[in-house]
Formats: structure tokens, sequence, C-alpha cells
């Protein structure tokens, strides 16, 4: 589809092609210049290859549904869990999750969810989902260290 800029100014009629990004899906392995057909296009934008490294190291790779207390794993790494249950739940987070995991938590029930660390693990940040259908979010930065995104308390 094409954008028709019409310059009320000079008459001028100016035809632009809108910047498409082809989202990453798991058959595909995501974007790359090979992949993309109009990554041309796109680097007249200013966005380059590492632009489309990160985006696809943005999608959730894994999808969790839970209804209980849990430990998350490394499995989960760069994943979506989404908690439904009515009473509120503690998840643990051990130290033995890679470094740089991104991990999202989406209460979906009325049950809140509060991120502990295991024995070491440091959660820098408000642990505690805010209510239903409120998202927090956990990156971890260092050994024994994760910043936690979104969350109160």
């Amino acid at each position: 589809m094409s954008t028709i800029i019409i310059d009320n100014i000079g008459g001028e009629i100016i035809i632009q092609e809108p910047l498409r990004l082809v989202p990453k899906t798991l058959a595909d392995g995501g974007v790359t210049e090979e992949t993309d057909p109009i990554f041309t296009d796109s680097v007249a934008f200013g966005i380059d290859q590492a632009d489309i490294d990160n985006w696809n190291n943005l999608t959730p790779t894994t999808s969790r549904f839970e209804s209980a207390a849990f430990t998350i794993s490394d499995a989960d790494k760069n994943g979506y869990i989404r908690y439904t249950g009515a009473t509120d739940i503690s998840v643990t987070y051990p130290n033995s999750i890679s470094v740089e995991a991104v991990t999202t938590f989406f209460q979906a029930g009325a049950g809140i969810i509060t991120l502990v660390g295991d024995t070491g693990v440091v959660l820098n940040g408000n642990v505690k989902t805010a209510g239903q259908n409120t998202a927090m979010q956990t990156k971890k930065v260092a050994d024994n260290l994760v910043d936690v995104i979104g969350g109160v308390e």
C-alpha cells in the first residue's frame, strides 16, 4: 500500500512507500537482510541489520500458562508466562537462568504474581503485578542480579 501526499502549496503529488517490517515467526527464524524483501528501503530509514537482530530478540520464544506457584527455568528465557489463577502466588527466580534472559509475566486472573529471588538472587525493582490484566518483565543482567520492570511494591 502506498501513501499519497498532496502538497497544497506547490500542487505536488508525492507517492511514498511505507516502511514494512516482516515479523518473526518460529518457523522462519526471524528477519535478516536476505529474508526482508525491502531491507534496502529499511536502510534508507536508518534501520540496519543490528536493529533487525535486536527486534528479533524481543520476540518471545516460549509461552507457558500457569495456574499455581512455580519456579521458572532456563527454558522460560525470552518467554511469556501467563498466570490465570485466582489466588496470589510466588514465582521463584533461580540463578540458573542465563544472563541477558528476558521473561514476561502476565497476570490474567485475580491472583497477584510476586517474584522471589532464590538464594543469593537480588531482584532490583518492584516484584508484584499490579492486578488483573497487568504485566511485569525481568531481565537477568549479571550473576545473581535481575532487573524487574513494571511491577509494583
